[in-house]
């Protein structure tokens, strides 16, 4: 080289792994320093320090809460860390130590609570943890392995969905990048529990896996066709939409409200609404380049087919497409309608989700049903 000493690149495969393998090793420690359930009882108790502290009023009616079970207490351990939480206080435990973390005790205590309520055999058996789980290990083959390995093998594209079919199977459970891994992963905790109570093991698979497969699969055919483009689809965002979709038109006038957003004080949305802004923004913020909006698209489109099958079952072309018409139509009419924000939100009536909690208690959303 000109104008110094050369020096070696580090290859970007070595380079990954070195990354990879720090990333494991940080892993290990936060397993193996994640604080236990006595511990969280230890620092709740505190450590009293003479006679009259144990004597103390305060300390006498915690005791007796606690002895008596009125005390509203939750625990549970993600292998990371723990969560735990009491009346409406957040405690995080990391590194073997706990942390009482104010202001976010609204939305994450029940989130504690209804995982505290969760048997060992429900994280095995839900198909919805299931899914997750095989998503973050492709995730983590992404990162050591070849990076042509992985492309020929989980990503789909049109020679690869002849050539290597089981492409269109794989490619909706990989992700390549952290980023969008983890979006989806929120999104699909989010919805996923939820929609998996209420539609069954059969139906949520060819709800969300149905949509998944097919958007990507028709994305990288469409495009191809529309403007003789080359894509490469990944990533199980498509099944996503269609769960969103499906859901909408189930419950038209249900509103969602994000923690992001509610505790900024911000109104919360009809899910038609949020699921129609989410396609406007993505499609102007991929503007020019529309393949992930393309996958999206045709998931929410998905979710109106399967809605309108599960619900009448057709038994011919005609009546299909006339039931996929009005079904439309009333997503359109439903999405139009303004009153239900100047009328309020009434009592939450809506799906039992995993562990006896509503859905508007599960994971990140929290949801109220208006009355018209």
């Amino acid at each position: 080289m000109v104008g110094g000493d050369s020096e070696e690149r580090v290859p970007l495969v070595q380079r990954r792994r070195t990354r990879s393998l720090w990333i494991i090793v940080t892993l290990v420690v936060l397993t193996l320093t994640s604080p236990d359930e006595a511990s969280f009882s230890q620092y709740l108790a505190g450590s009293p320090k003479s006679m009259l502290d144990h004597l103390s009023y305060r300390n006498l009616v915690t005791q007796g809460m606690v002895a008596v079970g009125l005390e509203k207490r939750a625990f549970v351990n993600l292998l990371l860390v723990s969560f735990g939480s009491r009346e409406q206080d957040f405690y995080l435990g990391i590194l073997g130590k706990w942390i009482s973390v104010p202001g976010i005790g609204s939305f994450m205590c029940p989130f504690v609570e209804w995982m505290s309520s969760l048997e060992p055999s429900d994280w095995v058996n839900d198909d919805v943890y299931f899914y997750a789980l095989v998503m973050g290990g492709i995730y983590l083959l992404w990162q050591f392995l070849d990076e042509t390995t992985m492309r020929d093998h989980f990503v789909l594209t049109e020679h690869s969905i002849l050539r290597r079919p089981w492409t269109i199977v794989t490619a909706p459970l990989s992700h390549a990048e952290l980023s969008h891994l983890a979006m989806n992963l929120f999104s699909f905790l989010a919805v996923g529990p939820a929609m998996r109570a209420s539609l069954g093991h059969t139906s949520f698979l060819h709800l969300f896996g149905g949509g998944a497969l097919c958007s990507v699969a028709l994305s990288v055919v469409l495009v191809k066709l529309l403007s003789k483009t080359y894509i490469e689809a990944l990533g199980c965002s498509g099944g996503l939409y269609a769960l969103f979709f499906f859901a909408a038109l189930q419950r038209p006038d249900q509103l969602v409200e994000m923690f992001f957003f509610s505790a900024l004080g911000a109104p919360a949305l009809k899910l038609s609404h949020l699921v129609l802004v989410q396609l406007g923004l993505e499609m102007v913020l991929s503007w020019g380049s529309w393949n992930s909006w393309f996958i999206h698209l045709l998931g929410a489109l998905y979710g109106l087919v399967f809605f309108e099958v599960q619900r009448k079952q057709p038994t011919s072309v005609g009546e299909f497409l006339s039931d996929l018409g009005g079904g439309l139509a009333s997503f359109v009419q439903g999405a139009m309608d303004f009153s239900v924000y100047r009328e309020g939100a009434g009592e939450s009536e809506g799906m039992q989700g995993p562990g006896g909690m509503r859905v508007q208690e599960s994971y990140f959303y929290q949801q109220a049903y208006a009355t018209r």
